[in-house]
This record gives structure tokens, sequence and C-alpha cells, in this order.
């Protein structure tokens, strides 16, 4: 039988005072309340449970006499949500990869950074004017592809090609 005692003894340490502020405010004013929390099951695996309920009030004063609600486990739909969240980042990562490497490659060799710098220097500009890295990266790749090439660079670059040892 679930007491008090029993469900704050399986939650998780982290989460132990915020459901206790929860559950004391509902025991004063009996109001709908909600929970999302983990607890540590029986064989010590965490799992995410979602509390709903409300209190019962005393008809002739008023006075909160009982609190009722469901415990859901929702442990199983936040982790297919959160796979699939990570899912979908690492394939938008993937597919915009490229582009992110060539626009390193070419800020590089046009402004003689290394390619550490040309992140921070991509990802600088990505915060100061709210446009995704991927974005910025496509746009200096295809600035690549239509402006002149320095020539002295080309030669330079030709050159290494021709003898990179």
């Amino acid at each position: 039988m679930p007491t008090t005692e029993l469900v704050l003894a399986h939650k998780h340490p982290s989460d132990r005072e915020r459901f206790r502020e929860v559950f004391e405010a509902a025991k004063v004013s009996g109001a709908p309340f909600h929970s999302v929390h983990r607890i540590m099951d029986a064989r010590g695996q965490e799992r995410v449970m979602t509390l709903v309920g409300q209190g019962r009030l005393d008809p002739a004063t008023g006075e909160v006499v009982e609190l009722m609600g469901y415990f859901i486990d929702t442990t199983l739909p936040l982790a297919q949500r959160a796979e699939a969240l990570a899912g979908k980042h690492i394939r938008a990562a993937a597919a915009h990869r490229g582009a992110i490497e060539q626009a390193k490659g070419i800020l590089t060799l046009t402004h003689g950074l290394t390619i550490a710098e040309t992140f921070q220097l991509l990802r600088a500009i990505s915060n100061q004017h709210n446009v995704p890295v991927r974005d910025l990266a496509a746009r200096v790749v295809t600035l690549g592809r239509i402006l002149p090439v320095d020539e002295h660079r080309r030669h330079a670059v030709d050159e290494f090609l021709r003898n990179p040892v």
C-alpha cells in the first residue's frame, strides 16, 4: 500500500525537495496539482513519473482531508521523444557538416585563421545576427564559388599541389 513516506523514499534525491513543496502546498489548499519527477524503482532503475491529483475537502470545515491522484509512468514516451529529437539533430548536423567544413576552409584560406578560429568566428556571427551557423556556412560557400579568386593565393595553392612534399 503506497504511503507518503514510501513515495518520498523512492524519489530521486534531486527531485525530493521540489516534490515535497508541491505535496505540502496541495495538503494546505487541496487545489489540483501536478508534478513530473524521477523515482528509483525497486531495482534501482530511474523512472520518470507524472503525478496529477487534487485534494478532497471536508464540506463542513473546508479543510483538506485527503489527497488523491494518479501516477503515470512516462519513462518510455519521454525516452522515445528524446531519441527522436536526438536523431533529428544528428541528421541535421550531418546534412550540414560538409558546408560548414567548406566554409571553415574558405575562411582559413582567405583570412589566415585556424580551423578553430574560423568556427569561433562563424558561431559569433551566428549569435550576433541570429542566423544558424549552417546558413552562414552555406552563404560563405556560395560566395567562395562566385567571387573572383585572389591570384596570389591561387598561385600559392597551385604550387603546393604541384609539389606537396
